[in-house]
């Protein structure tokens, strides 16, 4: 119970890992960018004049500075009244707001405390190219360090949603000084840290791999620890024979925790869609021998299947005996029947008239999966 409630919990937060590891609130938020192009119009201005009726209602009027975008849907007015009440805003705070317009109503979308440089951001934002995910990135990295809180967030959260292909791309426009001056910066927000790992191994030099020799020294801190993942496949990007030592060194000990060892095996699983062709004899290596770990071999044999990787076959189906519980043993048969190999073909038709029961679950199981 306590791994299914660390998994739930690992997989719906931020990793602080870019790509296809990063997850929770850094993914699902939409950039001001994504805000902007749903937007019709883009409005700088000062909320005023709140007043509350009953519990949930009220108004607050809205009066415009300035703003981009279909600004024609409301010339002539110079605010609009909001049905909403807004209780906490200081009366000279400025406001960044994003409206909708349908003909005559308009409804705000979303909205954010800032001055025209937030504004001056979203407009150049808005213009960048949609397709060109490398193009986008090399201008938000110029803004990472912006001293304005609002932007320099930003910019991270559109690294966050890159695709691995985009961030990689993009690597010519990093700046590798920068980067590790980030990294060992108290002041770097902790979730950016892994993002920044890797981006500095694909901009950085093979001597950046005491950068992260360092960033790995024990005992672990604990900035480094919450985005583990980022730095031990950065590591393995930088130098491959340092990376997979300490990966298998985090993988393998079953003294550490299970948030860092699930971490490791997270760094693996980026390798693979990233790298598959570099690593592929060791990701196979590695997976074989752990995969009777009594926490995480089910994950493991799970990931072999679904990659349709059948080089542990044999490891695999040895690991059916050892196997502890119904679980374990249906993630083996689920491997089993997704392989062709011949072996796996023999191993199924055995355990059918052992345990059909168990067979059958596995195949429905497997069905539902695809």
């Amino acid at each position: 119970m306590l791994r299914i409630a660390i998994l739930g919990f690992l997989m719906s937060s931020s990793l602080g890992f870019a790509c296809s590891l990063c997850g929770g609130s850094l993914v699902d938020r939409p950039t001001l960018r994504e805000q902007a192009n749903q937007a019709q119009a883009v409005i700088l201005g000062t909320f005023k004049n709140a007043k509350a009726d009953g519990d949930f209602g009220g108004t607050t009027e809205f009066h415009f500075d300035d703003g981009f975008a279909n600004i024609e849907a409301l010339k002539g007015q110079t605010m609009l009244v909001l049905p909403k009440y807004y209780p906490t805003v200081g009366k000279s705070q400025q406001f960044l707001m994003f409206f909708e317009i349908d003909g005559k109503k308009v409804d705000a979308i979303g909205g954010i405390p800032g001055g025209k440089p937030l504004l001056d951001h979203v407009q150049a934002v808005a213009k960048l190219p949609a397709k060109d995910g490398v193009a986008r990135l090399g201008h938000y990295f110029k803004k990472l360090d912006s001293p304005d809180e609002a932007i320099s967030s930003d910019a991270f959260r559109e690294f966050a949603k890159a695709s691995d292909a985009d961030l990689e791309s993009a690597k010519g426009h990093y700046d590798a000084k920068k980067l590790r001056a980030w990294l060992r910066a108290k002041e770097t927000p902790e979730e950016r840290l892994g993002v920044y790992s890797v981006m500095l191994a694909l901009c950085g030099e093979v001597t950046d791999k005491d950068t992260f020799a360092v960033l790995l020294k024990e005992p672990l801190n604990e900035r480094i620890a919450a985005n583990l993942a980022g730095v031990l496949a950065a590591n393995v990007l930088i130098d491959a024979e340092q990376g997979w030592a300490a990966l298998r060194g985090f993988l393998g000990d079953r003294k550490r925790s299970f948030e860092r060892r699930y971490a490791a095996l997270q760094a693996i699983r980026f390798l693979q869609a990233t790298r598959a062709s570099d690593h592929r004899k060791s990701i196979a290596a590695t997976y074989g021998e752990f995969c009777t770990d009594d926490d995480l071999g089910d994950l493991l044999i799970d990931d072999l299947r679904r990659w349709g990787w059948w080089d542990c076959t044999t490891e695999v189906l040895s690991a059916y005996a050892k196997a502890k519980s119904k679980l374990a043993k249906s993630t083996i048969l689920r491997y089993a029947l997704s392989s062709p190999n011949a072996e796996c073909a023999t191993f199924i038709a055995a355990t059918r008239k052992t345990e059909p029961d168990l067979v059958a679950k596995a195949e429905a199981l497997l069905k539902l999966l695809k």
